[in-house]
């Protein structure tokens, strides 16, 4: 069966919208990240670069295939990089198990997106749950990137309510936006693949807030609450089942225990991201403080669900599960490479592995 590969544009809009949401995340709990009312749409950041790849069955042109890969400026073993993340990767249930159709997307993605001055891999996410994926794209097939393991991530849902208002926490005002990214700077630079945020010093971004810490006249602790529902979505396709026979049950104590609700299939999750947390020496207090306002804040923009990624080995994921509580979804994460480019990096780097999980 022949299968062409292309770079999408506005003439393949509506087929990018149909393939995220007919074709969810794998796994025991089935996601679908989704792109209304504009599949190439959304705010694309500066100094972004987006390249979205789309494959149609010749003989009818149906669009049977997606990759993307998105370039941002990250942290990578402390040195500013322009970091591509290598995302939305779903492949038509019709033309499911054809690995042309994977060969054909990567290479084309090699061809039209790979800039010199940009780190020689990509990093992408696989649900730690996903075994026919993680199977089918570490196996070293020919005319495949390799996968190289870097980490693991632990995907916090928590419950977005209402919090006592903390006399040291702020809203961040366009006068702030300097210092915040300045700290942002100092703290990224520990991390490894954490996103830079030199962008908020301008305009700042559609939908993003920042809260800070401020401790003897010095910002000591971060947090963003970003609402992306404008433009992306992420609906529940399908549940555990566990989870699906424990719903009903669960949802009726599930404020009591300050427990986020278990959404029903075809229900879409309102959340907030909060990317950016950081807090001076690693500080867990500083940290609880700053998750507990931002879920305050998710709160009151009427959001359900506050979403926060840390390393799954991070002390912060202990304390906050045990004092804020979650749900949580893992994920593994991975360098993707050409087998004759070498990634330039140490996977045993001592730097937590701090990607954006609102990127993955």
């Amino acid at each position: 069966m022949a299968i062409t590969f292309a770079v999408a544009g506005p003439a393949d809009e509506a087929d990018i919208r149909r393939l995220l949401r007919e074709n969810p995340l794998g796994g025991g709990w089935e996601i679908s990240l989704e792109r209304e009312p504009d599949g190439l749409g959304g705010p694309h950041l500066p100094g972004e670069r987006c390249t979205v790849v789309i494959a149609r069955d010749s003989a009818d042109g149906t669009a049977v295939g997606l990759c993307e890969r998105l370039v941002r400026p990250a942290w990578i073993a402390g040195q500013k990089r322009l970091l591509p993340y290598l995302g939305a990767l779903r492949i038509a249930r019709s033309h499911r198990h054809r690995i042309a159709i994977l060969r054909g997307g990567f290479q084309t993605l090699r061809d039209h997106a790979e800039r010199a001055d940009e780190c020689p891999f990509a990093l992408t996410s696989i649900a730690a749950d996903n075994g026919p994926a993680q199977r089918l794209l570490t196996a070293g097939l020919k005319g495949f990137p390799r996968y190289r393991p870097i980490g693991s991530l632990a995907t916090l849902m928590f419950r977005a309510r209402a919090c006592p208002a903390d006399p040291d926490i702020f809203e961040a005002g366009p006068e702030d936006l300097p210092e915040i990214s300045a700290f942002l700077a100092r703290e990224g630079a520990r991390r490894q693949f954490a996103p830079t945020w030199d962008e908020i010093a301008g305009e700042g971004l559609p939908g993003l807030s920042f809260l800070a810490l401020r401790r003897a006249g010095a910002v000591v602790g971060t947090i963003g609450v970003w609402d992306q529902s404008q433009w992306r979505q992420v609906v529940v396709r399908g549940l555990p089942p566990l989870a699906r026979g424990l719903r009903g049950g669960f949802n009726l104590v599930a404020p009591l225990l300050a427990m986020p609700a278990i959404p029903g299939v075809g229900e879409r999750i309102e959340q907030a991201f909060m990317p950016a947390l950081a807090a001076s020496g690693d500080d867990p207090a500083l940290a609880l403080r700053l998750v507990r306002a931002a879920l305050s804040q998710a709160a009151s923009r009427g959001l359900r669900v506050g979403t926060l990624g840390l390393p799954v080995e991070h002390p912060w994921r202990a304390v906050l599960k045990r004092r804020v509580r979650a749900i949580e979804y893992l994920t593994d994460l991975y360098a993707v490479h050409w087998p004759e480019v070498d990634p330039q990096f140490e996977p045993r780097e001592i730097r937590p592995v701090f990607p954006d999980v609102s990127l993955l």
